[in-house]
């Protein structure tokens, strides 16, 4: 008598393919994972570009349009409204914001206690890089781990951390430079000439 042989899959068989499609589909649910982060965060990333080319922008605008007001005390000239420290900058410019009646406006751009760049708005000047006055704020970026000011009076000058503060520099300087540091990452270096009469 022959022995007839059925068709169909060996246990062993079965075992095999079931491996082999349970491997397939594990690395097909990895790559869409590793999809999905890298997307998220090449989102991220873009998202803070932008922000900084966004804040860069105004800040060089705000600084190439700062505007030579003259600040008066006893009824004599103190010089032009322009002052800075090395972590902070007090300046006059135009600048068109809604529901603010326009014009020159006082203008000091700083990081607050909660790691924020802020650029602060007053209609009258601040006389004193201490006094915030109750202009409005408005936050320019978060997660601000270094930032620095500096000035310099021409070319040919080196860089100084102070400028109008009781010394003999009455006019605006010829260029500020801005760094920045946004959490783990630097800026690009921010130098602008400031406008002059």
């Amino acid at each position: 008598m022959k022995r007839s042989r059925s068709k169909g899959f060996t246990l062993v068989e079965v075992v095999v393919a079931i491996t082999v499609l349970s491997l397939i589909v594990l690395a097909t649910v990895t790559a869409m994972q590793t999809l999905g982060v890298s997307r998220h965060r090449v989102q991220a990333h873009a998202q803070g570009v932008a922000e900084m080319r966004a804040v860069t922008r105004f800040i060089r605008r705000t600084l190439e349009q700062a505007k030579p007001v003259y600040v008066y005390e006893s009824g004599r000239s103190f010089g032009q409204y322009f002052y800075g420290s090395n972590s902070q900058l007090l300046l006059a410019a135009p600048l068109p914001i809604p529901g603010h009646s326009g014009g020159i406006t006082s203008l000091r751009l700083y990081v607050d206690d909660n790691s924020q760049l802020v650029v602060q708005l007053n209609d009258q000047p601040i006389t004193s890089l201490q006094s915030i006055g109750d202009g409005r704020a408005y936050v320019l970026a978060s997660d601000i781990t270094g930032f620095s000011v500096s000035y310099r009076e021409n070319r040919a000058a080196p860089w100084v951390e102070f400028w109008g503060l009781g010394g003999d520099t009455h006019a605006p300087p010829d260029h500020v430079r801005i760094k920045i540091r946004q959490g783990e990452r630097f800026w690009p270096t921010i130098i602008v000439a400031v406008a002059k009469l």
